[in-house]
Formats: structure tokens, C-alpha cells, sequence
């Protein structure tokens, strides 16, 4: 531990989206950690240390299953080099408990990066990370088990298009962030997707047709009284990455298993809901080399 550095680095806590799904941060710190690497002069990573309460009181818009048996909507770490874009940053869920479990106290968790090495080494000044949340989440690095790691700066941005494939009148898919773009390292080339944006939805009498198209016409010609309460699924996000000459290389599909619901009153959320979708890929494993990315938002199947 004597020739180990330490150096506090700042948190950026974005206190409103984590209050909107009932997250409160008691405390939160974080650390650069230094140490010398014979190789190439000097090893980092950060470490984080956090204790989080969850007030459902305040989780008042959910758009997702919510009794006891299921979790807590996910707490984010975003990790980056202070001055690039954000949607570069590299994201892993760092709070993920069920309701049960998190309402009962405060949750305390800690979390360590991926390391890298320099020749020099990063202060606490070059490093941006985020504590944030989201209404419905669908977000996977290259593994399942992979570490929060630091994007490299050997990016190269590459065509991304998004194209709205859902059915008229059902809830549709705001995209206000899609970026895709290719990370060189040492041992390989990765390609990230990421998307963000909010699920837009009208009236309850919006919802209620969307409702009888969505379990055939079983509640045709029926109010919305009537059917309160009820709840309408909302669309997936596809990813497809082709070649060049259009070739189909991969796809993926982000299902947020989530919904715009209408209580027994016949009220509908006073907010749309934030999502973020994201997938890695490995360069290595697909059958060509990607050139661009169509995002696809499509209905929900059952």
C-alpha cells in the first residue's frame, strides 16, 4: 500500500433523475488511485464508495413492475475524461436491489474500476464520473461481468440512423441522444450503440385504444373507466449493424419490459419516462467490418 497514491475526485450527482425514481444519495466519494507499472511507468483505476436510501414515497411515476419480488430501478456510475461528449462515457449499474431489501435501509455499496496504464498519469481533474438513474434501463457491456472502465481516446464515429417502425397512436419513442462509434485498445476494437431519450404517450383515451389493440378487442367500445386499471406496453429498441454494401452483421434488440400505466382512477403519469439503451460489441466476432448502425424502434411483442 506505501507506494499507492491517492487523490479524491469529484462526483457529478445527477440528484433530480435520481430522485424521480426515489433514489437519495447519502453519501458518495471517490478516489484515483495511482501506483508505478514497470512497463509503462504508472497503473490507475478509481474506486467508489457510496451509501444510497431508497424513498418509494418518492418513485410516484413507475413504469415498470413494482411490487416487494422486484428491483429498485438501477444506480449508474458514467465514467469519462473530463471535456469528452458524454455519450462516449462507459456505464455500469453500481446499485441494483430488490424493493424489499432497499426500502428497509440504507444501501452501501463499493465499486472498483477496470485499470489502466500511462506513461502519465491522469489527476483527479481529468476525470468526469456521474451517479444517475433512469425510468427503464437496457444497458450491456462486452461481458456480463465486465468493470467500469475508461474509454480509451482511439474512437472513430461511425453512421447512425433511427427509424420509428411502431404502430400510429402507440406510445412512441423520443431518441434525443444516438451515437455510435468504434474503440481501438490494446487487444481489441469495440463498437458501442448508445441511445437515450423519453417514451411519449398521450391521454388516457390514447392509452385505452392502444390497450384494446394491444389485447385484440377484447375491451372494444369501453371507457376508460371501465378498464381502469390497465397498463400499455412500450416499443423496443433494435439495433442493426451492417457493412458497407448493407450486409446484415449483427442485431440486438433492448426490451425494457416496461409500460405507460393508467391507475384505477383513470390517471396517467405526470411525466414521460427516461430511457437509455447501449450495447458493446466485439469488432472480432462479427462477419465484416461495421460501417453503420440503424436504430429501430418497433412495437413490443408478446
Amino acid at each position: 500500500m506505501g507506494n499507492k497514491e491517492f487523490e479524491v475526485v469529484d462526483i457529478n450527482v445527477d440528484e433530480l433523475a435520481l430522485s424521480l425514481v426515489g433514489w437519495q444519495v447519502v453519501d458518495a466519494q471517490c478516489r484515483l488511485v495511482t501506483e508505478p507499472h514497470a512497463r509503462t511507468g504508472h497503473k490507475q483505476q478509481i474506486a467508489f464508495s457510496g451509501t444510497f436510501r431508497f424513498l418509494p414515497e418518492d418513485w410516484t411515476d413507475r413504469f415498470k413492475s413494482s411490487d416487494d419480488r422486484n428491483y429498485a430501478p438501477e444506480v449508474f456510475l458514467a465514467l469519462n475524461r473530463r471535456g469528452t461528449p458524454a455519450p462516449s462515457s462507459n456505464y455500469r449499474w453500481v446499485v441494483l436491489e430488490k424493493i424489499k431489501r432497499a426500502k428497509n435501509g440504507v444501501v452501501r455499496v463499493a465499486a472498483q474500476s477496470d485499470t489502466w496504464t500511462c506513461e502519465t498519469p491522469m489527476t483527479a481533474k481529468d476525470i468526469d464520473l456521474r451517479v444517475t438513474a433512469y425510468d427503464l434501463d437496457e444497458v450491456s457491456d462486452l461481458y456480463i461481468n465486465s468493470e467500469l472502465s475508461l474509454p480509451t481516446l482511439a474512437t472513430t464515429p461511425i453512421e447512425i440512423s433511427v427509424v420509428d417502425e411502431t404502430s400510429a397512436g402507440t406510445p412512441s419513442a423520443k431518441v434525443t441522444v444516438a451515437t455510435a462509434y468504434l474503440s481501438k485498445a490494446d487487444y481489441r476494437t469495440t463498437l458501442t450503440v448508445h441511445t437515450e431519450g423519453t417514451f411519449e404517450f398521450g391521454s388516457a383515451e390514447d392509452l385505452l385504444k392502444e390497450y384494446c389493440n394491444q389485447n385484440g378487442s377484447r375491451s372494444y367500445g369501453s371507457t376508460v373507466k371501465d378498464c381502469a386499471p390497465f397498463e400499455v406496453n412500450v416499443p423496443e429498441i433494435g439495433f442493426e449493424i451492417l457493412d458497407d454494401t448493407g450486409f446484415l452483421l449483427d442485431d440486438r434488440t433492448r426490451r425494457f419490459y416496461g409500460h405507460i400505466p393508467v391507475d384505477d382512477q383513470g390517471n396517467i403519469p405526470r411525466r414521460q419516462p427516461r430511457w437509455i439503451a447501449r450495447n458493446v460489441v466485439d469488432v472480432s466476432n462479427l462477419p465484416g467490418d461495421p460501417h453503420r448502425v440503424v436504430v429501430r424502434v418497433a412495437d413490443r411483442v408478446e
